[in-house]
């Protein structure tokens, strides 16, 4: 077979701090997005027991398509660790809308198109040596393991009981250690998710979804990446994101038609409130009735 690759992208690098407005430019119009004015920096109130949130959009960005949309929202959260280090958890929460179920709502969408497939991954450059990954979920099976620093083991992390941080637990005390217990994000077989580390990027967390049977559904998705970074450090280190959908229209016909909605994205921290970004998006169309020529 022979794909058929349709390319709508549009590039958006952003470098700001509080209150800077966004700017973007497109190739073609088909593909959308809709992006807040301006960023914001919230570290009065812990957001999530110990942890506070550092820096993110001000509201949710939207990728827009005739096969469908997604929502997505991606933030950077702090606590400390022990008496040298920070956890950092950085959140990405999508929902993945085909064109099916946003027909009944909206004009605009083809209403043909269901949920197939996502994949999503979020990761900080694979040679920043400081950075040490100390979990991601949702998990494809429930797991505990310990949580333990890389440099100090004077630990400072305090709560509560336990600190729920989406599908995983944080158990423990400064004085006994931690344990995180992971979940799964969903109990049935369909849509099935797996999830690991790249083994030829080692700080690079993936999260695959594959569904059996179309869904003309709204898939809401949210993953959780945890690093464990050095107080020391002071220079700019990046949180990077990548995500996809893949809609289906006549699945089983010979027309049966695929088509991927796809954006990437960089997030920058640092500890002047800056944040640079970079996005791509981009249309790849797959018809299985396209054969290879003889």
């Amino acid at each position: 077979m022979k794909t058929i690759l349709l390319f709508l992208s549009a590039t958006l690098v952003f470098a700001a701090h509080i209150n800077s407005n966004f700017a973007a430019s497109y190739c073609k119009e088909k593909v959308e997005v809709s992006r807040p004015a301006h960023l914001k920096m919230t570290n009065e109130v812990p957001q999530n027991g110990p942890f506070y949130r550092m820096n993110s959009l001000n509201d949710r960005v939207v990728v827009k398509d005739p096969i469908g949309y997604f929502v997505y929202d991606m933030s950077v959260l702090r606590a400390d660790f022990t008496d040298v280090s920070y956890l950092y958890l950085c959140v990405l929460d999508i929902d993945f809308t085909p064109g099916s179920a946003a027909s009944r709502n909206e004009s605009g969408f083809d209403w043909h198109y269901d949920f197939w497939a996502a994949d999503v991954s979020l990761a900080v450059p694979n040679g920043l040596s400081a950075a040490k990954v100390k979990g991601y979920w949702p998990k494809s099976s429930v797991i505990t393991t310990t949580l333990t620093s890389e440099y100090s083991r004077n630990y400072t992390l305090s709560f509560n009981g336990q600190l729920g941080l989406g599908e995983a637990t944080i158990g423990g005390s400064v004085a006994s250690g931690y344990t995180i217990t992971y979940g799964v994000s969903t109990s049935s077989e369909d849509p099935q998710i797996s999830a690991q580390l790249l083994s030829s990027e080692p700080k690079k967390a993936v999260w695959n979804v594959r569904c059996t049977v179309q869904r003309g559904i709204t898939y809401n998705l949210s993953c959780y990446y945890l690093l464990e970074m050095p107080k020391s450090y002071s220079e700019i280190f990046l949180f990077m994101s990548t995500m996809d959908m893949t809609c289906i229209a006549w699945r089983g016909f010979l027309w049966e038609q695929k088509s991927t909605l796809l954006l990437s994205k960089t997030y920058a921290l640092t500890d002047e409130n800056a944040v640079v970004l970079q996005m791509h998006i981009a249309k790849i169309l797959f018809r299985s009735d396209w054969q290879e020529s003889s």
